[in-house]
């Protein structure tokens, strides 16, 4: 199990990390395959789907680790891959903000408790093209 411990490498708890759009699984997700690889070459191989599935299920908590238990055995059902759980994962935490909300979200004044930094980093977060990989983006109308 000591291949499991990433210090440094945040759970994921499903949670938006700025208000509207989303929680931006796609980004956590490609960092976990980074990790997950990487543990797998320094343990000499690959690992069986299960403790990929194992490896996943440690790195969540809260509202995302509660979904993910009651999900999983309806996931494993069509396919026990890693690679099929996270795409279940993705498609409910992937959040497409529709055009008319992302004006809306434009045109409000920058709340006080927020730096301009801030303010700009969750606009700039929220007005990625769709097919950007980075970013959930805003849904064209």
């Amino acid at each position: 199990m000591k291949d499991l411990d990433w210090p440094g490498f945040p759970k994921f708890s499903g949670k938006e990390i700025y208000a509207g759009v989303g929680a931006d699984f796609l980004a956590w997700g490609k960092t976990f395959v980074q990790r997950l690889v990487a543990a797998q070459l320094m343990s000499g191989g690959d690992w069986p789907d299960d403790f990929k599935i194992l490896a996943l299920n440690n790195k969540l908590e809260g509202p995302a680790l509660a979904f993910f238990d009651k999900m999983l055995p309806k996931w494993v059902a069509g396919s026990n891959t890693v690679e099929h759980v996270m795409d279940r994962m993705l498609g409910f935490y992937s959040t497409m903000v529709p055009v008319s909300k992302a004006m809306d979200l434009m045109s409000e004044a920058k709340p006080s408790n927020k730096t301009w930094t801030e303010h700009f980093q969750y606009l700039v977060t929220g007005t990625r093209e769709k097919g950007d990989a980075d970013s959930p983006g805003f849904q064209p109308c």
